[in-house]
């Protein structure tokens, strides 16, 4: 017999199939050499990844009423080139990164994808969160044909284990449901992507559990280092409190990025495992084109987009409210909803903000006086109804820092009216205590809202994006791109 590792190339990544096959089949593969072919009966039934769909031509036509649009194939403009499909895998850490109901689909603020996907962009298209609460490895593998395999991603982000060393499960056999799971998803043709456990708080966790963790995420480390097409992200060290020789010692995380448990990561904590995430993937996973945009000035462009003036260009200047100074974009309204906080807007040349050498317009707030965490600076756009039984989504390109105090909420929210309300939301958080504690350090990417299908009886739509900091802070948020559009 013969044991043989066949590697294919898919989207540019090589993710390996390991078979064993009799003698004369593989000394028949071996001797064909790269391209050898040959049938293989009795194993198990291999499954591609779903095809994306080909890239639809974009045309300008004449609409019913005489004013011209942008369409793709089908009627709708599709937003860029097909994103890489990903199902997220793992326990409560994982789990907390969406929030969905029959009416309601957010990305979570205290996600660590969510937070990773901003700063890559948005540069995957998440089928599942298959983040399941108190989950161990052995639950997980379980419960992966279903929740992983069965959606036929081209990648999947496993991020499990700190509840086998919270039940002191052996190391030993953490690390074969690792070997199971992996296996699993190879032998799919998922690529897998690895990120080590994060660091538990050292109350209720015990020598033992702490070497085992470091067991687990040494073999995790190992099998990413000779595994072709495993991609291995370190989260543990980025989320690591190294005060002195103790917190090092004892597997500390940072207090402030963690719950009172110091288990899950709070808003700011999962940003800095996004930060994490993005840093350690930016080198390995493509980045999608930039998004081809035409604006809507409700006469002539990209009638797909529903929100008029996306690209936030000036014209007849758009409504001051509370505490707003300055220029607003048209068709835009920027206000505070109550309190002190205030907002200085100005439109700005991309080229002064982003700096990433594309053209265009920039709407800038500057934000001062908050008088309370709670205080919230907002903006809103002149919004188009979707048509009922369509899928939609919100997104908008952020650029945030603050030189005293933190922001802590960018968010994006929207919601139709009419009929059964639906709504969607990024960075969306439950408690006004929460906070990205933003300072100094550029939070920059794009803010996108799940999906969400419209229901019968829409009538309209509004939006918001909201922006808290805390009392006295001073800070400067840029938008630009947004956008309120069809994707189904």
């Amino acid at each position: 017999m013969k044991t043989i590792r066949l590697l294919s190339t898919y989207m540019g990544h090589r993710p390996q199939t390991i078979i064993t096959v009799d003698d004369a089949t593989g000394t028949a593969l071996l001797a064909g050499g790269i391209n050898a072919t040959t049938d293989l009966t009795g194993g198990t039934v291999y499954v591609a990844p779903a095809v994306q769909p080909p890239l639809y031509p974009a045309r300008i036509q004449k609409n019913p009423d005489g004013t011209m649009g942008l369409y793709g194939d089908g009627g709708a403009f599709p937003l860029q080139r097909p994103a890489p499909t990903i199902v997220i895998l793992g326990d409560s850490i994982t789990n907390q990164n969406t929030q969905t109901s029959a009416t309601f689909a957010a990305h979570l603020a205290k996600g660590y994808w969510a937070q990773a996907q901003f700063f890559m962009e948005q540069r995957f298209e998440l089928l599942n969160n298959a983040g399941v609460s108190g989950n161990t490895t052995a639950q997980i593998l379980a419960r992966i044909d279903a929740d992983v395999i069965a959606h036929r991603p081209q990648y999947c982000f496993l991020l499990a284990g700190t509840n086998d060393a919270g039940q002191d499960v052996p190391s030993a056999t953490t690390v074969a449901n690792y070997a199971s799971i992996l296996a699993k998803l190879q032998g799919a043709g998922i690529v897998p992507i690895i990120g080590t456990m994060t660091p538990r708080g050292f109350s209720g966790m015990t020598q033992a559990r702490l070497l085992s963790m470091m067991e687990s995420n040494t073999w995790l480390q190992a099998y990413a280092a000779r595994a072709p097409g495993v991609f291995l992200v370190e989260l543990y060290r980025s989320m690591l409190d190294y005060t002195d020789i103790n917190t090092t010692s004892q597997g500390e995380p940072v207090a402030a990025w963690f719950d009172g448990a110091k288990l899950h990561p709070t808003a700011a904590g999962a940003v800095q495992m996004g930060y994490a995430i993005a840093r350690q993937l930016d080198a390995v996973i493509p980045k999608l084109p930039r998004r081809l945009q035409l604006n809507n000035n409700g006469i002539n462009g990209d009638s797909t987009n529903l929100i008029r003036n996306g690209m936030f260009m000036p014209g007849t200047p758009g409504v001051l409210g509370l505490n707003a100074t300055g220029t607003v974009a048209q068709n835009w309204t920027a206000a505070a909803v109550a309190g002190a906080i205030a907002g200085n807007c100005s439109i700005v040349d991309r080229s002064a903000s982003f700096n990433d050498d594309f053209p265009g317009k920039v709407q800038r707030v500057a934000i001062s006086g908050s008088g309370a965490p709670t205080e919230t600076f907002r903006f809103s756009p002149l919004m188009v109804a979707p048509t009922a039984g369509t899928t939609v989504i919100m997104e908008v390109e952020v650029m945030a820092s603050a030189s005293v105090g933190t922001i802590n909420e960018i968010s994006v929210v929207f919601a139709t009216t009419g009929g059964v309300v639906v709504s969607g939301a990024a960075n969306y958080m439950p408690s006004s205590t929460e906070t990205l504690a933003i300072g100094t350090k550029v939070y920059k990417g794009v803010l996108q809202t799940l999906r969400v299908v419209v229901n019968a009886g829409v009538v309209g739509a509004y939006a918001f994006i909201n922006i808290r900091t805390s009392p006295g802070a001073v800070a400067q948020v840029d938008f630009a791109n947004a956008r309120f559009v069809r994707v189904t």
